[in-house]
């Protein structure tokens, strides 16, 4: 049995504490941050660290997206790999050679993931608007397509692919308040049509996983984070849309969860639908603090066997060094 939480590890490899934890603890999963990311053998070595003692079906996820990868120079990857408004620019030239370039990408991503022992990591639906006071922001159907292609290269390289979505920025008032909270003042229709459109579409409806961050949607339940809210989780994303996959709750020890206590976030959280919660933080005094809260359950577990299962599935085994010459070819430089 394990507890419903994906830790984080405090660096590139993992300590004597940080093993024993895992152990003893027995917590769902790992997540991995650029900071884990710097040495491709070090994190090979923690990979088959975890699994050794956990299993080999283990989640080992990057919680980061290419962008946020290539801005903290991770250096365990081969390639540089480019920021979504560029695979949006190419899209923009022709929707096949958007499509194909992205799909190229991913599947180039995800080999190198799945070479060092990862098997999940973000399909990021950025939404933000160029400005404050720009236009309506990205293209949605623009935006759902990329995503679509790049879960498509992430499943054909044997990884798990989880949507992220980042609200519009002229929707969001940024932190503010005694607790840190991020408020999007987004009208109901609108987030509807924009940062929930993709829990909807059937393009990316069985995308099998999904991380929901602490955002406040005023317009949904004006006082609780979205990760701890049945309003967003249950009644919207669950029933409403009819989303299937699997649902997890962004780093539910940091700032931004308003006046709720660490108990109450996660027992809300759990209660509002979401299988797993994610606790990257590097103490482990606040691991120790997130697993205090949990009871053993085996049945998110049992559901990531399942999706792992029909990723693994439709893996397609490919000459990197072939696409990553066919990606140059497309003025991408990696």
């Amino acid at each position: 049995m394990y507890l419903s939480f994906l830790m984080g590890l405090a660096g590139e490899k993992m300590t004597a504490d940080e093993r024993d934890f895992i152990a003893d603890v027995r917590p769902s999963g790992v997540a991995l941050y650029a900071r884990n990311l710097k040495n491709f053998e070090h994190v090979r070595d923690l990979t088959t660290s975890i699994k050794r003692t956990l299993g080999n079906r283990t989640p080992i996820f990057v919680m980061e997206d290419m962008r946020e990868l290539a801005k903290h120079e991770a250096t365990c990857l081969g390639y540089s790999y480019p920021r979504q408004r560029e695979l949006m620019s190419l899209y923009e030239q022709s929707m096949d050679l958007g499509n194909r370039a992205t799909y190229l990408l991913y599947w180039l991503l995800g080999a190198e993931l799945e070479a060092m022992g990862i098997n999940g990591t973000y399909v990021r639906l950025d939404l933000h608007s160029p400005e404050p006071d720009g236009d309506n922001g990205k293209d949605i159907d623009i935006l759902i397509q990329l995503a679509k292609h790049a879960a498509m290269g992430l499943r054909h390289a044997g990884v798990c692919p989880m949507l992220v979505m980042s609200p519009d920025i002229k929707f969001w008032l940024g932190e503010y308040g005694e607790y840190g909270e991020r408020v999007i003042t987004a009208p109901r229709d609108v987030l509807l049509e924009r940062d929930f459109y993709a829990f909807s579409d059937e393009s990316l409806a069985h995308m099998p996983m999904a991380l929901i961050e602490n955002y406040i949607y005023e317009n949904l339940d004006p006082n609780v984070p979205a990760p701890c809210s049945t309003a967003v989780i249950n009644d919207l994303i669950r029933r409403d849309m009819n989303y299937k996959g699997m649902l997890l709750a962004d780093n539910i020890h940091e700032i931004g969860y308003g006046y709720l206590t660490l108990e109450q976030r996660i027992s809300n959280a759990v209660y509002a639908g979401v299988d797993w919660v994610v606790c990257g933080s590097e103490s482990l005094d606040t691991a120790y603090a997130v697993a205090e809260c949990f009871q053993y359950n085996g049945h998110a577990m049992k559901r990531w066997e399942s999706v792992y299962a029909s990723v693994l599935a439709q893996k397609v085994e490919g000459n990197e060094n072939l696409i990553a010459a066919e990606i140059l070819q497309y003025g991408i430089i990696l």
